[in-house]
């Protein structure tokens, strides 16, 4: 029997380290990922092989997909509208999230072995599964019945909630071997703080300047990933910047060109999978970039 567990911590210390920025676009060589005939593709997680997940939307809706040595596969939970695959782990085993109807809130899945079974935290309105590492640990996001949006632990039987201290919303993204958790806190209406949580202490990833920041991949060598942005107020179409954290240093990520970029996922082989918007059209891409 599943059992709920309510966690919330209160530590909280910054890394928001100024000194030390530096760009990847030299050190990377970045790869246009994109699902044949899809309007949309959101490359998300990757694992140390190689395989690739995300979302891409067809003609005939939202899809989830698995990406390897240059062949694309369709992830759909049966009988679902809408399915989007977002982490993967080195057993090849995807999380993710799906619609039922597209009038039903959303419910996590893992997918093991072609089979499919679904992630629901109890009492939840709505379930997101984002990542999965190794030994199965699995994170994501719930909302509760006041639409707040915390985040979640699932060890396979106990459901442990993830609080990031003074936010509204806590939204966990990544989760590494070591049981390290990438994710973002809410912090009042226009900022929010990336955050990585080590199972005692929460420590804030905010990129110099920046107003709203998301950690969304973790290696196990504890390298992290995520998106910022430096517009103080939120409105349609801002840009955003990928970033990737290590030795205490920031460095951002860019597509060469790319109106916006956003990084998603990072594997040990320090592979970056993610998405960017083309400065002139506006069109968005999934991206591979391998140092």
């Amino acid at each position: 029997m599943r059992q709920w567990v309510r966690w919330t911590f209160t530590v909280l210390c910054s890394v928001a380290l100024g000194p030390h920025l530096r760009a990847l676009a030299d050190a990377y060589t970045f790869a246009t990922l994109d699902f044949p005939g899809a309007t949309l593709t959101i490359p998300s997680g990757i694992n140390n092989r190689g395989e690739i997940v995300g979302q891409a939307n067809t003609a005939s809706g939202g899809h989830g997909f698995l990406y390897y040595k240059g062949d694309f596969r369709l992830i759909d939970v049966p009988g679902a509208s809408f399915t989007v695959a977002a982490g993967i782990n080195d057993r090849s085993q995807i999380v993710g999230t799906y619609n039922a109807t597209p009038a039903s809130p959303s419910q996590g899945f893992l997918l093991d072995r072609a089979i499919f079974t679904s992630i629901d935290v109890p009492g939840a309105v709505s379930t997101n599964a984002s990542g999965i590492n190794n030994r199965g640990d699995i994170v994501g996001s719930y909302q509760d019945t006041n639409l707040v949006f915390h985040g979640f632990l699932y060890d396979g039987e106990h459901f442990v909630m993830i609080d990031f201290p003074g936010g509204s919303s806590t939204f966990a993204s990544g989760i590494n071997d070591r049981g390290d958790i990438v994710g973002s806190g809410g912090i009042g209406v226009s900022t929010s703080d990336g955050f990585v949580y080590d199972g005692v202490s929460f420590a804030s990833l905010i990129f110099p300047g920046a107003f709203r920041n998301t950690a969304t991949g973790i290696n196990n060598p504890g390298t992290i990933v995520g998106s910022y942005n430096t517009d103080p107020v939120p409105h349609p179409g801002q840009a955003f910047h990928g970033f990737l954290f290590e030795n205490h240093r920031f460095a951002s990520i860019d597509v060469t060109g790319a109106f916006s970029t956003t990084a998603l996922g990072i594997n040990e082989r320090r592979q970056i999978v993610g998405e960017y918007t083309e400065a002139s059209g506006g069109a968005e891409h999934g991206f591979l970039a391998s140092p």
